[in-house]
C-alpha cells in the first residue's frame, strides 16, 4: 500500500455505510466557557485566536487533515490528504439573538446536528456560539463517527484545551499534503491485497487457535463471541425509539453535580457508569409510563452500552454490551443493585469481550461482506437506544483564558434509533446529552425533567438532599 493513503478500519467503514443524508452520523461535543476569557479587543469573541489555536494543533490530528476517496475495484473508502484546509469554513462564528437563553441554544445545536458534513472536505466543523445568557460562549465540535476511535473524535476538543489559562496559541503546524495516488496505482494495490487475503486469513485463524501468551484462550474467545452473537440475535419489544427518523433533530441536556454523584457512589459502592444507567433507566420508566402512557409490564427495552476504555483498565479489549433495562423496578436503590449485578456479571463481560473480538476479526473480512453486514444491521437493531458514558479529565481545562465549565455530549440518531443518550463525567459532575428525531420526540424535555427527578430520588435514597 502506498504511504499516500490509508484504509478505513472495518468499524469506520461500517459507520460510513450507516450514514444517510437525512440521518448523518456525526458526534458532537458542546463545551461552555465564560465569555470574558475568550474576548478580543473589540469585546467580541476572539474567533481568529481560536482559528490560530486550531492551526497550531492540527498537525497532530492527521485525520482532521484528510478527506474520503474511493478505491476503484471494491468501491471502499480510503483516507487521502486534503489539498488545503480552509479554517474560515471549518471554524464558524454565530451569535444567538437576545436573550440567548438555553432554549435558543438547544434549538441551534439541533439544527447543527441535523446538517450533514461536507464529504468533499475533512469531516469536522467547529462552531463558536456567542451571545449566550450569563455571558457565556459555547464551542461545538462536530466530527463524523467514521473517525472511529476516541482519540480521533475526542481529538479536537481535547487538543485545543490547556492545563493552565494562556492566550498563547503557538506557531501554525507545518505539514505538507501528499498528492493522492492515481486510480491505476490504487487498482494495483487492491489486486495485490486481494491476492494476499487467503494468507492473511490463515494468519488470523492461527492467532485464534494459538493466541499469544496472556491473551484469551480459544475456548474463552469462542464463548465470548457466542455471547455477543446471541445477544445480537435477541430482539426486544417495539418502543417509541424504533422506526424511521426524519431530517430534523431536537437536543437537550441536564446535569447531576459532582457532589451528588459522590454521595451515591460512596453509599452504594457504584461506578459512574452504573449510576448513569440507573438514573437513565428511572427516567425512561417515568417518561414511558407518565408521558407516553405505555405500560411497563412485559416491556423489554434494551440499550447498547459502549465501554470507555479509559475508565477501567481491567476492561481493556471490551467494546460494548446489551442491557435489558429494569424499567419495572420502582425503587431506585434496588434498581441500582440490579444494574450493578448485571453490569458486573460474567455474561456482560463476555458480551463486551466478544464484541471487541468481532470488531478485531472484522479487520480481515472483505469490505463487501462487512458493508453488507452493516446495511442489514441498519434495518433492525437488537437494541432500542444507546447509552454511552465518557470520562473526561478531572483536572481544570482552559481554552485561551477561559475555564471549561461543562461538556455536553450529543451522539447521532439513525434509522431504528430515534433517541440517543450520552453522558460525560468530569469535574463538574455527570452531564446528560439527549439527541432525538424532531417528529418522534416533541416531548423530549419531559424526558429531561424525568432524568432530573430520577437523579433526585437516587440521591435521596443514598441519604443526600439534592442532585443539582
Amino acid at each position: 500500500m502506498h504511504a499516500d493513503y490509508e484504509h478505513l478500519s472495518p468499524r469506520e467503514q461500517g459507520f460510513l455505510n450507516l450514514d444517510r443524508p437525512d440521518s448523518p452520523l456525526h458526534v458532537m461535543r458542546v463545551q461552555l466557557f465564560p465569555a470574558a476569557g475568550l474576548s478580543d479587543d473589540s469585546g467580541g469573541t476572539a474567533v481568529d485566536r481560536i482559528r490560530e489555536r486550531v492551526a497550531a494543533r492540527i498537525g497532530d490530528l492527521h485525520r482532521y487533515r484528510r478527506v474520503l476517496a474511493e478505491l476503484p475495484l471494491e468501491s471502499r473508502a480510503i483516507w487521502v490528504d486534503a489539498e488545503d484546509i480552509d479554517l474560515d469554513f471549518h471554524v464558524r462564528l454565530v451569535r444567538l439573538p437576545r436573550p440567548g437563553d438555553g432554549r435558543q441554544l438547544k434549538r441551534l445545536i439541533g439544527r447543527i446536528a441535523a446538517t450533514p458534513l461536507d464529504p468533499a472536505r475533512p469531516l469536522w466543523e467547529l462552531w463558536v456560539i456567542e451571545g449566550l445568557e450569563n455571558a457565556r460562549v459555547a464551542l461545538v465540535t462536530k466530527v463524523h463517527a467514521c473517525l472511529d476511535e476516541p482519540e480521533h473524535y475526542r481529538g479536537l476538543p481535547h487538543a485545543l484545551l490547556t492545563d493552565e489559562p494562556s492566550d498563547k496559541v503557538g506557531p501554525p503546524a507545518h505539514w505538507r499534503p501528499h498528492p493522492p495516488p492515481s486510480r491505476i496505482e490504487l487498482a494495483v494495490d487492491e489486486l495485490q491485497e486481494l491476492a494476499q487475503l487467503p494468507a492473511d486469513w490463515w494468519t488470523r485463524l492461527r492467532q485464534w487457535v494459538a493466541p499469544e501468551e496472556g491473551a484469551l484462550g480459544l475456548s474463552e474467545r469462542v464463548r465470548a463471541v457466542g455471547q455477543a452473537v446471541a445477544s445480537g440475535l435477541q430482539i426486544g419489544s417495539e418502543s417509541p425509539f424504533d422506526g424511521e427518523v426524519g431530517s430534523l433533530r431536537r437536543t437537550d441536556w441536564t446535569r447531576m453535580d459532582a457532589e451528588a454523584v459522590d454521595v451515591v457512589a460512596r453509599r452504594f459502592g457504584a461506578t459512574v457508569e452504573e449510576i448513569a444507567l440507573t438514573v437513565s433507566t428511572g427516567a425512561l420508566a417515568r417518561f414511558l409510563e407518565g408521558t407516553r402512557g405505555i405500560s411497563l409490564g412485559g416491556l423489554d427495552l434494551r440499550a447498547l452500552v459502549p465501554l470507555d476504555p479509559s475508565a477501567d483498565a481491567a476492561r481493556q479489549g471490551e467494546l460494548a454490551w446489551i442491557l435489558e433495562l429494569p424499567l419495572a423496578e420502582a425503587d431506585p436503590a434496588r434498581r441500582l443493585e440490579e444494574i450493578r449485578l448485571r453490569s458486573r456479571s460474567e455474561k456482560a463481560h463476555e458480551q463486551a469481550r466478544g464484541a471487541g473480538l468481532l470488531a478485531e476479526f472484522g479487520a480481515q473480512v472483505p469490505g463487501a461482506i462487512f458493508s453488507l453486514a452493516t446495511r442489514v444491521l441498519r434495518r433492525r437493531h437488537p437494541f432500542s437506544l444507546v447509552i454511552a458514558t465518557e470520562h473526561a479529565t478531572s483536572e481544570p481545562r482552559y481554552l485561551l483564558d477561559a475555564l471549561l465549565e461543562q461538556t455536553i455530549p450529543v451522539e447521532p440518531v439513525t434509522h431504528g434509533l430515534a433517541l440517543s443518550i450520552a453522558l460525560v463525567y468530569g469535574p463538574h459532575g455527570l452531564s446528560w446529552g439527549f439527541n432525538a428525531d424532531w417528529e418522534a420526540f416533541p416531548d423530549l424535555h419531559d424526558l429531561v425533567l424525568a432524568t432530573e427527578q430520577a437523579c433526585a430520588e437516587l440521591v435521596l435514597a443514598a441519604g443526600g438532599g439534592h442532585s443539582k
